[in-house]
């Protein structure tokens, strides 16, 4: 946050800061399967750069984008609304205009799954023919659900908690991707052992169908804000 009294208290940063990592001690694969994935929302923003960048008009004119032609048509699951708020007090991203001297604006960019903005910049918007927009993000918000964190994890039988990606990578062109993940598995409600070195493999237009909720724990200590988001039947590969 850009105001100094409302900064996160010293101790409070240092009481999370000791949690991580006391859940990384003892680390070990799990067995592969299908489970329920809960991230949390600190971590979310490797997800939803699968598609901030291709959303691009430089990804759009290079011909690099999966999302080429995706304008009004589904992407994700209804649970998924973004929305471009460059006016949020204090928020780090809030601009009256960006890098290229665009009016800033408020945009809806996907809403409640649909594909509706495109982030157009003055010289690849001049490449494409279509009128500048904006040339990247300002503060990313969402359609926040109701249940916090703790909420959540109480909800799911057989689940992994997801605080880190480590490693791989996502293909903006085709929008297959590849993970390596760290975080704790969740039994009956509870997190219980911590987990690394498991790996989520698949295409962002099929795995954020699987998006089945969001929680009310916005991040808002960064300008992408989202909250801890809840995926069904996704396939990890463990031991």
């Amino acid at each position: 946050n850009r105001f100094f009294n409302k900064l996160t208290d010293f101790s409070e940063i240092g009481t999370m800061a000791a949690d991580r990592a006391l859940r990384k001690i003892g680390q070990q694969k799990i067995d592969s399967g299908q489970y329920e994935m809960l991230v949390e929302n600190r971590t979310m923003g490797r997800l939803l750069g699968m598609f901030v960048g291709p959303m691009s008009a430089r990804a759009l004119q290079q011909k690099s984008s999966f999302l080429e032609g995706m304008m009004g048509k589904t992407i994700a699951s209804d649970k998924l609304t973004i929305i471009d708020n460059p006016f949020i007090p204090g928020a780090l991203g809030s601009r009256l205009f960006d890098g290229d001297g665009i009016k800033a604006e408020k945009r809806t960019m996907i809403e409640k799954g649909v594909l509706k903005e495109y982030y157009i910049d003055n010289y690849y918007g001049r490449k494409l023919g279509k009128a500048p927009t904006a040339s990247g993000t300002s503060n990313l918000i969402f359609d926040y659900g109701n249940r916090s964190l703790e909420e959540m994890i109480k909800s799911i039988d057989k689940g992994i908690f997801v605080t880190s990606f480590n490693g791989g990578n996502s293909n903006g062109t085709t929008g297959d991707f590849s993970f390596g993940i760290g975080g704790m598995l969740i039994e009956n409600g509870k997190l219980t052992i911590p987990v690394y070195e498991m790996n989520i493999t698949g295409n962002a237009l099929e795995f954020w169908q699987k998006l089945i909720e969001t929680g009310n724990d916005a991040y808002t200590i960064s300008s992408w804000q989202p909250s801890s988001m809840l995926f069904e039947g996704i396939d990890f590969s463990g031991k």
